[in-house]
């Protein structure tokens, strides 16, 4: 059996041509059909007949929607309970129905109930948390009537009007318990990041409860959780502390990276560094350089590395080692037989000596060329002798080369083996010149 033929059978019919409208019905019928007006009757249910605290003009009563043929509409969502002296008879659904043949003899009501949804506010106090913590918590919750029979039967009984606030002072102490429950049961860090675990635990307490009266679980949100200042104040600093740390922690491994690149570079300018030797002393064996030249070149690399050189390989005034490594780095620029790479790496590392070393004139005149018959050389022929002036130059500066010798062989600067092959060579020299 439908529900429609369930009602027919007890006398409430349904008028036809509902679906062309409220005021199609009225004019049809002749009268204008009872309905809830929700502005004028504001709640959750309103109930027929109305009491007395309303002006006559204004109250509907059952004798009246009794005398005359009275369509009585219901929304889709509302839900209307007609009693039989105080006793459940009919649940009707949305639509303008006529209840002028219910057999009913005693005391007939109609209860209209609205299916929206409504919310309520909830909050609980001075409750310990598992950890010890005392807390409290507020917030909304969203219930909704599913069940219009067990709702009026239930929660509404004989009241006349019925408001959200009824159901949430109804609800109050119910939920309360449960929230204190679930809230004990729970550490202050659970129920502040697992808020969702909390209210899925609450609905499944509440919702078979609601169901009791009608009412559908929809939702509850915790608007905010109360917590102790001495408590805030703790997490707060124990906050700032980690911060602190992953702070130094950050700057650590910065520093440690800037260290790092910083030894990466002066490691690779060593490197090149002395690569560069390298290459120089090989150019210069490929080029069959004098071993002897080879090894006053390197002394002039070494000493340009020197703490007594200042930026730019210039010497400081007052270095012993001035004059020699003067008349050094002038002998070896002017020498054709070094190759010019290697002079050019000199006057990088010397740049203001080279300065104060003349360049060789170069002629760029054709030299005239005149013949002259080659005569033998007679048996005491000897060279052509220094002028007085430019041996003892000569050998002032051997002098200086032999001392400049012993004190870079006192300094480490200089081998044993290469102090005493240099030292011989121009000791041998000396003594040349000295002869002549």
């Amino acid at each position: 059996m439908s529900l429609i033929d369930s009602l027919a059978h007890k006398g409430i019919s349904i008028v036809e041509g509902i679906g062309k409208g409220v005021q199609f019905v009225g004019t049809r019928s002749g009268v204008i059909p009872v309905q809830w007006q929700h502005d004028k009757r504001p709640g959750l249910v309103w109930r027929v007949p109305e009491p007395d605290s309303i002006p006559s003009s204004e109250r509907i009563t059952i004798a009246s929607i009794f005398s005359k043929h009275q369509p009585i509409v219901v929304r889709e969502f509302e839900r209307a309970i007609v009693l039989d002296n105080g006793k459940f008879f009919a649940e009707m659904p949305g639509g303008a129905f006529d209840i002028a043949k219910v057999p009913i003899k005693g005391v007939i009501e109609i209860i209209w109930v609205s299916m929206s949804q409504s919310q309520h506010r909830w909050g609980v106090g001075g409750v310990m948390s598992a950890d010890g913590i005392t807390v409290g918590a507020f917030g909304t919750l969203y219930l909704q009537v599913v069940d219009a029979t067990k709702f009026v039967l239930n929660l509404v009984t004989g009241q006349q009007a019925f408001s959200d606030d009824k159901i949430e002072a109804w609800i109050k102490n119910l939920v309360m318990g449960i929230m204190r429950r679930e809230i004990a049961l729970r550490e202050i860090r659970a129920l502040t990041a697992e808020r969702e675990g909390f209210i899925e635990s609450c609905r499944e307490k509440l919702a078979p409860l609601f169901a009791d009266w009608g009412l559908e679980f929809k939702h509850l949100e915790m608007v905010e959780l109360n917590l102790p200042p001495e408590y805030r104040e703790v997490v707060a600093s124990v906050a700032r502390a980690s911060y602190a740390r992953q702070t130094a922690v950050l700057n650590a491994q910065t520093n440690a990276e800037v260290i790092q690149i910083e030894a990466q570079a002066s490691a690779t300018a060593k490197l090149m560094s002395g690569s560069a030797d390298v290459q120089i002393m090989a150019l210069m064996q490929a080029q069959g350089l004098d071993p002897v030249k080879m090894e006053t070149i390197k002394v002039l690399m070494e000493y340009a590395k020197a703490p007594s050189g200042n930026s730019g390989g210039a010497l400081i005034s007052g270095d012993l080692y001035k004059p020699q490594v003067f008349a050094m780095l002038s002998q070896t620029l002017t020498d054709p037989t070094i190759p010019s790479d290697v002079k050019q790496v000199l006057r990088q590392s010397y740049p203001q000596q080279t300065a104060l070393i003349p360049a060789p004139v170069q002629s760029t005149a054709t030299p005239h060329i005149e013949y002259i018959p080659a005569t033998p050389p007679k048996p005491d022929t000897q060279p052509v002798a220094e002028t007085q002036t430019e041996r003892a130059l000569t050998e002032e500066k051997i002098e200086q080369m032999i001392d400049s010798l012993d004190m870079q062989l006192s300094e480490g600067k200089l081998s044993e083996t290469l102090y005493n092959r240099l030292r011989e060579k121009w000791e041998t020299k000396l003594a040349k010149l000295k002869a002549v």
